[in-house]
């Protein structure tokens, strides 16, 4: 059990310091564009299918959805480009942790997909990575190292 743990641990930081660091997970996965071979990455459409994944590259199929990230939001909400993308059992998964600057989603991709239902692939996480400022982040799971997003089948 705590060799697991270890492992879970190293794992996390390891992906963690990529988020910054311009490592690209897919191209060691076989996921790389103009290449021929494709690996079969996990789906993940409810809540137990992110810890049985932690911190691995996923295939996530959920509604993409705005979200006011406030401290103490009040209504109506105020939403400014951060997304989450909701699980079949209503498990939000944010799109990158709410400090990262990719965390600000294109106002071009949310017209495109708001409340629609998405494929996305990339790293998922039981719980957003830490601020590496230490300030206040969000207890919920997020997917980071996004490498597509698409419209759903």
């Amino acid at each position: 059990m705590m060799q697991k743990s270890l492992v879970w641990l190293i794992s996390w930081t390891i992906a963690i310091a990529s988020l910054g660091c311009g490592l690209n997970r897919a191209e060691s996965s076989g996921l790389v564009k103009g290449k021929q071979t494709m690996v079969q990455l996990p789906m993940v459409v409810v809540k137990a299918d992110i810890e049985e994944n932690a911190v691995e590259q996923v295939r996530l199929v959920g509604r993409y959805v705005q979200i006011d990230v406030r401290q103490r939001p009040d209504s109506p909400p105020v939403y400014n480009g951060n997304v989450a993308l909701v699980l079949e059992d209503g498990t939000e998964v944010l799109l990158y942790p709410v400090w990262h600057v990719e965390a600000k989603r294109p106002k071009e991709e949310i017209s495109r997909f708001e409340q629609k239902q998405v494929t996305v692939v990339g790293t998922i996480f039981p719980k957003a990575p830490s601020n590496p400022s230490h300030a206040a982040n969000f207890l919920m799971p997020c997917l980071t190292e996004v490498q597509s997003i698409e419209l759903a089948n």
